[in-house]
C-alpha cells in the first residue's frame, strides 16, 4: 500500500485501502489498523496523539476493535465530525445573539419545521407575500419549501470550507446568481428573487460560531481521515473532514487520508464469495425469500458467533414485511432506518382528530378517530364498554345513510332531537353517550374552524388541552412514538431542546385551522423516531436493518438486499431546491452526478462484502421491473458475474385433507353410546317472512345470518338509493292515510295532502339537508306524478268498496314447537303489516286485504304470483292477519276475520299497479304448516346445506363461507 503524506506545499491526495471481493470486513480494517500505525511510527508520530475521523459513527466501535487486535497500545482518538465537534465544544467562546436582521428574520437554525416557519413569518411580513399566501396557499408553501432546502444546502456547504474562506464563498454564490439573473428575463422571476433571498438569508447564519468551526482550530499532532470512496458529497460530514485535513496538510501537519476501495479478490482466494441475485415473483414472494435468506444467515452467524446479518432497507414498505416475518421467526432486530411519524399510530392520533373536528367532517373521519385506540373518556369506564358504544354507533351511521359526523347538531348545538329520529329508528343510548362525549371534545377545537386567524402557540394550546379532553395526552406520554410527536410538534411542556426562536415564531405566525392540519401532516412527515434494539440487554442482535450508506465497511456474517429493482437500487431523485445545473457546480453544491458517484462507490464496497444477497421481482402489480442497471455496470467493472440466488425457503408437504360440503346442524349427531347429541345451537326467538326465506331459498344462508347473526356492514356511501325511497315512500304513505278522512274527497285535494305528507317525511328523515338534497332529486322530481297516479288508484280501489283501516301493524304470532325431548319450544312468527284494508262495516261478512307495497320491477313480481304456493312474503302476512283475527276482541270493528285477501302494490313514477296473490288464504295455511315442519326438522337436527341457487345466490353476501362456488354437483349431492 502506497502512503501519501501531505505537506504545506503538496495536495491532498487519497491513499487506496482496497477492499478484496469476499474478504471479511474485519481483516479489511485490519489492514486499516496496521497501515495507519506504520504510517504513525514513519512520521514519528505517538498513536495516541493521532486525530481518527471516520465517516459514521457506526465504524467508531469497528475502528477501535480492529486496533486493539492489530495493534494493541494507546488507541489515536478515533471520532466521526459531529462527536469531535461535541467533544470540543468546551473551547468554543460563549455566543452573543446577534441581532435580529428586519429583513431576514432570524437566521436557519437546519431545524427543517422551525425553518419552514421562519421563512413563513418573513415572507408573509411582505405584501406581496401575503396576497401571494391568500391567493394560492399551495404554491406558497411550495416555494416556502424549496426556499428552506436551498439555504440549508448553502449552509452545509459553508460548514465546509475553512472560516477564513466563507466570505469568498458567499461572494462566489452572489455573483453567479447575479448572473443568472441578468441572462434570464422569461419565467421564474419570482424564483430567482427568493433564491437571492434565500442566500442572503443563509448567509446571515454565519456568524462564526458554528459548532463544526472548532474542528478548523483545533491543533493535532496528526490527522487520519476515513472515506467509503474518493467522491464526497458536498456538504456532508466526509467534506468537512477533508476540508479539515486539507488545512492540515497546508499546516506541515502530517495528514492521511484513506479511501476504501472494492477491489478484485485475491489470487489466492480463487473461492471467493461473489453476490448473487434472485428474482422474485411479486412482492410477497420477495419478503418471503428475503426473509428466508436472513433467517438461513443468522442460523449460520449463531453457530459461529459472528457478525450480526444486514437488511438492506431500499424499499420501507417491503423491508417492513420481512421484519414482520423475521420478528415472527423469533429473531431480533436492530432498525436504525427509524419510522416517520406521519405512518405511526401515534401520528395519527393528532391527525384523526383534527380532521373529526371540522365541521364538515365525515362520519368516516368520526370513526376512525374513535375506533384509533388513542380516546378513553372515564365515563364509558372500562375499553370494552366504549368499544360498544362505538361499534352501536357506527352500526347506526350506517344504516342511516349519516355521511357528516356533526349533522346532527342544531346550530352549534349538541344533539339536536330534531334531527335525530325517534321510535324504532332512534339512536341506541350508548352511541347516543357517545356522540355528545365527542362532540364536548372537538367543541375545544372549534376556534379553529371559526374563520379567523391565529397565533401558532395559542393553536397548538387548544390542540392539547383537546388531547388531554379525550384521554389521549396520557396514552401518547406512555408511548416511544407517542412522546415523539409530542415533542415534533413542541406539545410537550418538558421541551428543554427548545430554540429562542421557537417563541417568537409560534406567538408572531398566524394560521387557520386548514393550516395548522398542513402544518401537522409537514411537520410528522419531516420527523422520524428509532425503536431501541429488540436485544434485551447486551443480548446479542441477529439483524440489523440499514440504509445502503450505513452499511458500508462495516462487518456482518451476511448483507441481504431486496428491492434491487430498477426503481429503487440507483434511481436518482432530484437534487432538492431551486439550484440545479451549472449553477450547482458553480456553487459547489451537490449534483446529481456527486451523488450518483458516491452511492455507486458505496455500492461497490457493499458488493465486496462476503454472503451478498440481493433480490429484485419479476413484477409491482401490472408493471414489469427489471434489475437495477448497477448490476450489470458491476458485473462490466469487475469483470465477474452475478450468481444464481437459490430459494432457501423450506418446502413442506401437507397432506390434501377432503372436505365436504358444510351441514350445519342445530344439534349434534348422535355418537356411540349416547341416544341424543343435545342441542348445541339456539334456534332464532323470532321467525320473520325475510329469515323464513332465506330458509326456503338457502339453507345455509339462513344458518349465517339467522342462527350465527352474521350481518354485512352497510357502506357509508353518498347518495339515495332504492332502499332509502322505499321506507321514505312507507313512511309517506302512512303519514297520508292517518291524516286523511275515511270519507272520499276530491282528487286534487288528496294529491295535496300526498305532496305535504311527502314534504314533511323529507325533512323528518334529513333528505332535505344539504348532503343528500342532491342526491334524493331524481326521487322528488317525480314526487307529483307519483301522487297523482297513486290518487288515481285509490280513488278506485275505494270504489270498489276498499277502506283503509292500519298501517306499519306489527303482528306477533307465538308457536310452540315440539321437540324429541317431550318440551315444547316457543318461536315467534314477527312480521310488520304495511297495510291492511277492509271492506264492510266488520262481523262475519267483513273482508279484508293486504297489501304491501313495493318499488321495484314489476315483471319480478308478476312472476312471484304466477306460482303462489312459491311466494313466501305476502302468504306470511296473510297468515299474522289470520292469527290477529283469531285473537283479536270479537267487539272490535276492525278485527280481521278470515276473509283475507291479499296484493302486492308496485309503485313507481310510471304508475301504481295491483298485483293479486291469488288464493292467498290457501298459501298461507300451507305456509304456516311448512315453517312448523322445517323448524321442527331443525330442532331435531336436520342439516343445513348450501343449496341456493340462480338469484338466491347472485347477491348473497355469505357466499364466500359456503364456498358453494367450489363444490362440484356431485359434492352438493347428498
Amino acid at each position: 500500500m502506497t502512503v501519501i503524506v501531505s505537506t504545506e506545499n503538496e495536495v491532498l491526495s487519497p491513499t487506496a485501502w482496497p477492499w478484496a471481493q469476499g474478504r471479511p470486513a474485519r481483516d479489511c480494517w485490519d489492514d486499516w489498523a496496521g497501515t495507519v500505525s506504520r504510517w504513525c511510527a514513519d512520521n514519528g508520530v505517538s498513536a495516541r496523539d493521532v486525530v481518527v475521523l471516520l465517516p459514521v459513527g457506526a465504524l467508531l466501535p469497528v475502528a477501535r476493535q480492529a486496533w486493539a487486535r492489530t495493534v494493541g497500545g494507546w488507541l489515536p482518538q478515533i471520532e466521526t465530525v459531529p462527536t469531535l465537534a461535541q467533544s470540543l465544544d468546551w473551547s468554543l467562546e460563549l455566543k452573543t445573539p446577534a441581532p435580529t436582521n428586519a429583513e431576514l428574520g432570524p437566521a436557519p437554525t437546519l431545524d427543517v419545521v422551525l425553518d419552514r416557519l421562519l421563512v413563513t413569518q418573513a415572507l408573509s411580513v411582505q405584501a406581496w407575500g401575503r396576497q401571494w399566501a391568500q391567493r394560492d396557499r399551495r404554491a406558497f408553501e411550495h416555494a416556502v419549501t424549496q426556499v428552506v432546502d436551498c439555504a440549508h444546502l448553502w449552509v452545509r456547504v459553508a460548514q465546509a470550507c475553512p472560516p477564513d474562506q466563507r466570505v469568498a464563498y458567499w461572494a462566489t454564490c452572489r455573483e453567479a446568481l447575479i448572473a443568472v439573473n441578468a441572462a434570464s428575463t422569461g419565467p421564474g422571476a419570482r424564483e430567482r428573487l427568493l433564491l437571492a433571498w434565500a442566500l442572503e438569508w443563509a448567509a446571515s447564519s454565519d456568524d462564526g460560531h458554528w459548532a463544526t468551526d472548532v474542528l478548523f482550530s483545533h491543533r493535532a499532532a496528526a490527522w487520519v481521515g476515513v472515506t467509503a470512496g474518493e467522491t464526497v458529497v458536498p456538504g456532508s460530514e466526509s467534506s468537512v473532514m477533508l476540508t479539515v485535513l486539507r488545512q492540515a496538510a497546508r499546516s506541515g501537519v502530517p495528514t492521511l487520508w484513506m479511501n476504501a476501495e472494492a477491489a478484485p479478490a485475491q489470487l489466492d482466494d480463487a473461492d471467493a464469495s461473489l453476490p448473487a441475485l434472485a428474482r422474485c415473483l411479486d412482492f410477497e414472494d420477495e419478503a418471503q425469500q428475503a426473509a428466508a435468506h436472513v433467517l438461513s444467515a443468522v442460523q449460520q452467524a449463531r453457530a459461529s458467533a459472528g457478525d450480526p446479518v444486514a437488511l438492506i432497507a431500499l424499499d420501507r414498505s417491503l423491508v417492513r414485511r420481512v421484519r414482520a416475518l423475521l420478528e415472527g421467526a423469533g429473531a431480533t432486530l436492530s432498525d436504525e432506518t427509524g419510522w416517520k411519524l406521519s405512518t405511526t399510530r401515534a401520528g395519527a392520533a393528532v391527525t384523526r382528530m383534527l380532521a373529526a373536528s371540522q365541521p364538515r367532517a365525515s362520519t368516516d373521519d368520526l370513526l376512525d378517530w374513535l375506533k384509533s385506540g388513542w380516546v378513553s373518556w372515564p365515563e364509558f369506564g372500562a375499553p370494552a364498554e366504549l368499544d360498544e358504544a362505538v361499534a352501536a354507533l357506527e352500526t347506526w351511521c350506517r344504516r342511516h345513510g349519516l355521511l357528516v359526523a356533526w349533522g346532527l347538531s342544531g346550530h352549534g348545538r349538541d344533539l339536536s332531537a330534531d334531527l335525530v329520529p325517534e321510535g324504532r329508528q332512534a339512536m341506541p343510548e350508548p352511541a347516543r353517550r357517545l356522540w355528545s362525549r365527542a362532540w364536548q371534545t372537538v367543541q375545544l377545537l372549534a376556534p379553529l374552524w371559526a374563520g379567523g386567524r391565529a397565533p401558532l402557540s395559542a393553536m397548538l394550546a387548544q390542540v392539547a388541552e383537546a388531547l388531554r379532553d379525550c384521554g389521549a395526552w396520557q396514552v401518547l406520554e406512555g408511548d416511544v412514538a407517542g412522546v415523539s410527536v409530542l415533542k415534533a410538534l413542541h406539545l410537550s411542556t418538558d421541551d428543554g431542546g427548545e430554540t429562542v426562536a421557537w417563541p417568537l415564531v409560534t406567538q408572531g405566525l398566524r394560521m387557520d385551522g386548514q393550516g395548522l392540519s398542513r402544518w401537522v401532516d409537514d411537520v410528522l412527515e419531516e420527523s422520524s423516531f428509532r425503536l431501541e434494539s429488540a436485544a434485551a440487554g447486551d443480548a446479542k442482535v441477529d439483524v440489523v436493518v440499514t440504509p445502503l450508506t450505513r452499511a458500508v465497511l462495516r462487518p456482518f456474517s451476511a448483507v441481504v438486499m431486496p428491492g434491487s429493482d430498477e426503481g429503487q437500487l440507483g434511481a436518482m431523485n432530484g437534487v432538492p431546491g431551486w439550484v440545479h445545473g451549472a449553477l450547482s457546480e458553480q456553487m459547489g453544491l451537490p449534483t446529481k452526478a456527486t451523488t450518483r458517484d458516491a452511492q455507486w462507490a458505496s455500492f461497490a464496497l457493499l458488493m465486496a462484502q462476503p454472503g451478498m444477497v440481493c433480490l429484485c421481482r419479476k413484477a409491482n402489480g401490472r408493471e414489469p421491473l427489471e434489475p437495477s442497471p448497477w448490476f450489470e455496470r458491476w458485473s462490466m467493472h469487475t469483470g465477474q458475474a452475478l450468481g444464481h440466488l437459490q430459494d432457501v425457503r423450506l418446502m413442506q408437504r401437507v397432506a390434501t385433507l377432503p372436505m365436504d360440503m358444510p351441514r350445519p346442524r342445530l344439534r349434534n349427531p348422535p355418537t356411540s353410546g349416547v341416544a341424543s347429541g343435545g342441542l348445541t345451537l339456539p334456534l332464532p326467538a323470532q321467525i320473520t317472512a325475510t329469515s323464513y326465506e332465506s330458509l326456503r331459498q338457502c339453507p345455509y344462508r339462513f344458518f349465517a345470518r339467522h342462527v350465527l347473526n352474521l350481518r354485512q356492514l352497510d357502506e357509508l356511501e353518498e347518495g339515495v338509493d332504492r332502499s332509502d325511497f322505499g321506507v321514505w315512500l312507507h313512511a309517506v304513505l302512512q303519514s297520508f292515510h292517518t291524516r286523511r278522512d275515511e270519507v272520499l274527497g276530491a282528487k286534487a285535494d288528496d294529491v295535496a295532502l300526498w305532496v305535504q305528507a311527502a314534504q314533511d317525511v323529507t325533512q323528518a328523515q334529513g333528505l332535505d339537508r344539504d348532503s343528500r338534497r342532491p342526491f334524493f332529486l331524481p326521487f322528488a322530481a317525480t314526487l307529483e306524478r307519483l301522487a297523482v297516479n297513486y290518487v288515481a288508484w285509490l280513488h278506485g280501489h275505494e270504489g270498489q268498496g276498499w277502506r283503509f283501516a292500519k298501517a306499519e301493524e306489527v303482528v306477533q304470532w307465538p308457536m310452540a314447537l315440539s321437540c324429541e325431548s317431550g318440551e315444547d319450544l316457543m318461536v315467534t312468527l314477527h312480521g310488520q303489516l304495511d297495510r291492511l284494508d277492509r271492506r264492510g262495516q266488520g262481523g262475519e261478512d267483513a273482508a279484508w286485504t293486504v297489501i304491501d307495497y313495493k318499488t321495484g320491477s314489476l315483471e319480478g313480481l308478476k312472476q312471484k304470483v304466477r306460482q303462489p304456493l312459491e311466494d313466501t312474503q305476502l302468504a306470511f302476512y296473510a297468515a299474522l292477519a289470520q292469527h290477529a283475527s283469531a285473537t283479536a276482541d270479537p267487539g272490535d270493528p276492525q278485527r280481521v276475520t278470515t276473509a283475507v285477501e291479499g296484493l302486492y302494490l308496485q309503485m313507481d313514477e310510471k304508475g301504481v299497479t295491483p298485483v293479486q296473490h291469488p288464493h292467498v288464504i290457501e298459501s298461507a295455511q300451507a305456509l304456516v304448516e311448512g315453517v312448523r315442519m322445517d323448524l321442527t326438522r331443525l330442532l331435531a337436527g336436520a342439516a343445513m346445506p348450501a343449496l341456493g341457487e340462480g338469484v338466491a345466490c347472485e347477491y348473497c353476501e355469505v357466499r364466500g363461507l359456503c364456498r358453494r362456488d367450489h363444490w362440484t354437483l356431485a359434492e352438493v349431492l347428498p
